[in-house]
This record gives C-alpha cells, structure tokens and sequence, in this order.
C-alpha cells in the first residue's frame, strides 16, 4: 500500500517493491514537474524537462551489471525458453544471427565514434536491418504462437499497442509493416527517460514518464493485452517498470503484457518478467530477434550483442513533425 508524503510542490507516494522502497512522484493535475535541477548530468536528458511522473528506483537495476551468470534470476536454456513465454530467433534463424553480427558491426563504430550515429549511410542500414529484424519476427510468428507470441503482423487491431518514444514509434511501425507517418489508433504513447540523479548514487535508475494523452492510454490499456514493440525490450526493464507502476496508482493496469524487440538482455527479461507477474500482470512475453547477456553500469549492451544507442539511430525515422 503506497504511503502518502506531503508538503512538497508535488506529490510522492512510497511503496515497497521487491525488497525496496522506490518513490514515485506525480505532478499535480494540469501542472508539470521540470526535473533540470534534480538531474546528476542535465546535459544528457534529451527533450523536455516537464514531465508528469518520476519513478526514483535506487539500486534495483544494478543487480543486472554484468554478465548474467545463468541462475540467479532464473535459468537461461534456449531449449526451455519458449515454454516461459520467451522466444529468440537466433536460437532458430541463421538470418536472425546474421541480422544481429551486422547492428552489432555498426553499434562498435558507432561507440567508438559517435558522429556516425548522424551519418545517412550509417542510420540508413541501421534502419533496414531493423527493418528486416522485425519482417522476420513477423514471418515466423504463427510458429510460436503455441507459446503465447501474438500475431501482430496483420492482427494488431486486436490489441492495444504501447510506444515508448523515442524509439518505439518507429520499431512499432517496422514490427506492423508500416510507414513511418502513419498514424495507429489503437496505440498508446508515452515518452520515458531514463536518468540519474544528484542525491543518490550515480549508477541508481530514475526514470521519468510523460504522457502523450493519458485518458486515452487509460482507456487503451485497462485490463487489455498490449504489445509494446521497441529496439532493446527490455535491457533492464525500467521504462516499462515504471509505466506499470505509475499507471497502478492511477487506477489502471493491462492484463497481459507481449514484447516484439530487436533485442533483449537475459537478465532484465527474467527481471521483468518476474516484476510484471507480481503486479497481476499475466502472461508477460518476450519475443526478440536477438539477445544479449551482459550489461554495463549505465545500463546498456555490451559485449558481442551491443547495440550502442538505438534512440539515436533510429531517431532519424521518426514521424516527420515529431517533436519531444
């Protein structure tokens, strides 16, 4: 039962979840909390700063550094994955694999020098791979359907689906085959950040939550199935985490949760998937071309699976107008 704080410019509510007490605060109604003040290095919040929510989780993500080590939130088997709901195509695809060698290609230039992530020929391919990464999710989806995946290909009016822009506007364009301007009536918008704040320890999560239109989201989102398309989904799982929490305060939840990524990390799938089933959330599915094991203090892929910053790739292919 989340317990009430007063006396601030906004509200806070704390509540214990997973052995924690995390913190959630919420603008008033009509009004905006402006987070430039709080934030550890203001310069890499990208977009605007007044934002409706802040979902302050301290160390919860940090269990996640690393290497998974294959056990501690479950097991890891390619074999008995698609009984939990997870299926990875390059456990199956040689495409898949080959589709994932190449973002990865890209993702250690890019690293290493970030002003390709604005080279046209860089993002271009970037795109397309993406691109192909979700045709092929698509192709195959009606084989994994005996273990939960939706067939959102050409079913997705029978669900909900919720973007988490930046990018996943255009990864739930690619997942459905759509151009990028095209504008998906049944889908949920909502604009995460994931941050770091002065008055903690620098590698704890923050994430902020912006909604585009919440009664509309409300009603898109209540005690339906939605699927939630997105490039890395989850890497921690943070941004979903905090959406679910947020929207519980608020009076709302989905009933069931189905993931379609480029790619995920073992570790914050098991996490999440573990979170979203406490919260009454159920099934909760994972279906991604790739996946990666290993994770740096900041949260993103590393390894033999980075994918360097997807955001700023794809950003390129956004709704033309679009604006943070």
């Amino acid at each position: 039962m989340a317990k009430r704080i007063l006396s601030t410019p906004f509200k806070k509510d704390s509540l214990q979840f997973f052995n924690r007490t995390i913190e959630i605060w919420s603008a008033k109604q009509g009004k905006t909390i402006n987070v430039k003040n709080y934030l550890l290095q203001a310069k890499d919040f990208h977009g605007n700063p007044n934002v409706h929510h802040v979902v302050r989780f301290r160390d919860l993500f940090n269990q996640l550094v690393g290497k998974y080590d294959g056990h501690s939130l479950g097991q890891w088997n390619p074999d008995e994955l698609p009984k939990q709901g997870i299926v990875v195509a390059e456990y199956y695809f040689k495409e898949a694999e080959y589709l994932t060698d190449k973002i990865n290609l890209i993702a250690v230039k890019a690293i290493n020098n970030p002003a390709l992530y604005d080279e046209e020929s860089v993002w271009n391919e970037f795109l397309t791979l993406t691109k192909a990464g979700y045709e092929l999710l698509g192709k195959h989806e009606n084989e994994f359907n005996k273990y939960g995946i939706l067939p959102i290909r050409n079913r997705s009016n029978q669900y909900s689906l919720l973007s988490i822009e930046r990018a996943g506007l255009v990864t739930t364009r690619l997942a459905l085959g759509l151009d990028r301007n095209v504008k998906i009536d049944n889908e949920a918008r909502i604009v995460t950040k994931r941050s770091h704040f002065k008055d903690e320890d620098p590698h704890n999560i923050t994430v902020t939550v912006k909604w585009r239109d919440l009664e509309k989201t409300a009603l898109l989102i209540n005690n339906r199935p939605i699927s939630v398309c997105d490039f890395v989904n989850p890497a921690s799982g943070a941004s979903l985490d905090a959406i679910i929490l947020v929207a519980e305060l608020l009076g709302f939840k989905p009933s069931e949760i189905h993931h379609r990524s480029f790619s995920l990390t073992q570790q914050g799938t098991l996490l999440t998937q573990q979170v979203l089933k406490q919260k009454g959330v159920t099934p909760v599915t994972f279906y991604s071309v790739a996946a990666c094991n290993e994770l740096n203090k900041s949260l993103y892929l590393i390894g033999r699976r980075a994918v360097g910053d997807a955001g700023d790739m794809l950003c390129h292919w956004l709704p033309k107008g679009y604006q943070d």
